[in-house]
């Protein structure tokens, strides 16, 4: 009988059993899977998710790597991946990418006041982004980090 896997890309709930700290001073979840395995998931990341034990979170299999390690993503309490959000407009950044073109990147807050920054802004079009508020697409999450993209038309 073959056993029960998480596939990469996949999201599956999970019971949150408790919090602990390991040897190396990092605190971590330990979760339950679909199929009664146990995980363990940095907690870090995740401090102003509000997750506690007894909670069951939805996760999403970001990676499973050579090891057979497997890296979860709870789903973000406030945004949706592919759905866009207003955010508040805080700094710019002017780089130069590896082609020699001059990009801008433009830190944003959000309603939370959780920082992310959106990059790869054409220098030449940038100042449409400065009036205060940022039309943001959310592309991904990785770590609790929002990655966003602007339509630059």
């Amino acid at each position: 009988m073959r056993k029960a896997m998480l596939k990469e890309g996949k999201s599956y709930d999970f019971e949150i059993r408790k919090l602990i700290k390991l040897s190396d001073e990092q605190n971590y979840f330990i979760l339950i899977g679909p199929y009664g395995k146990k995980y363990l998931m940095f907690d870090s990341y995740y401090l102003g998710y509000g997750m506690k034990s007894g909670d069951t979170i939805n996760c999403k299999v970001n990676k499973i790597n050579c090891n057979g390690k497997i890296f979860l993503e709870p789903a973000h309490p406030y945004y949706k991946i592919g759905q866009e959000y207003e955010f508040e407009f805080t700094a710019i950044k002017e780089i130069e990418n590896s082609k020699k073109v001059k990009q801008c990147i433009l830190f944003v807050n959000d309603p939370y006041k959780s920082t992310a920054f959106i990059p790869g802004i054409e220098k030449s079009v940038y100042k449409k982004y400065l009036s205060g508020k940022v039309i943001a697409k959310v592309e991904n999450i990785k770590k609790a980090r929002l990655y966003l993209k602007v339509d630059v038309e």
